[in-house]
């Protein structure tokens, strides 16, 4: 993704998206955006490191898409000084977001390149591995669909989207678990 709005040569990635797209609810500090993605569950999801958000943080600060906002309180710390984001960075979001590249990336699957992977082990090893990736994806299976369970009862279009991405991930787990039985004959 391009950044278009003012002289911004460097590429946004997707971490720098979601940071830039939790500071456009409400400004806050690192710290805060680390903490918020674990509580909607999104960091695994939205493949954000704690790491990331922080080198995220920094580049943006330094294109100027987000500035420090004085809040009246005393700094916490380097990793608690409240960030917002600046009109260019609005600006730069909303065009990355809109450009034809965002809707159509397809970034590589973990678990087609793991599949593949396991198919190149000794035997023995291929069968252990796969039996605990049997057990991973029921685990994961049921987990989301409690989780899941759970979201009805709470509203709101950020619930609504929620509600959708974790239909999706129950799905991508089963989908995972068909393809698993399917392939794991042919790799006897």
């Amino acid at each position: 993704m391009k950044a278009r709005a003012g002289k911004t040569a460097d590429r946004l990635t997707p971490a720098d998206l979601v940071v830039m797209a939790m500071l456009a609810e409400r400004p806050t500090h690192g710290y805060d955006l680390v903490a918020a993605l674990s509580r909607r569950d999104v960091g695994e999801g939205a493949a954000v490191s704690r790491a990331q958000i922080y080198y995220s943080l920094k580049k943006l600060l330094r294109l100027g898409l987000i500035l420090a906002v004085k809040d009246g309180s005393p700094a916490a710390g380097p990793e608690r000084e409240p960030y917002g984001l600046s009109a260019s960075g609005r600006r730069a979001l909303s065009a990355a977001l809109a450009s034809p590249e965002w809707a159509r990336d397809r970034p590589p699957i973990p678990f087609h390149t793991w599949l593949m992977l396991v198919g190149q082990s000794d035997s023995v090893d291929r069968n252990r591995v796969l039996k605990e990736r049997r057990a991973f994806l029921d685990e994961q299976i049921e987990k989301e669909t409690q989780r899941l369970k759970a979201m009805h009862d709470a509203s709101g279009l950020a619930n609504s989207v929620a509600l959708a991405v974790a239909s999706h991930a129950v799905e991508v787990f089963r989908l995972e678990r068909q393809l698993l039985d399917a392939v794991e004959p042919m790799l006897g």
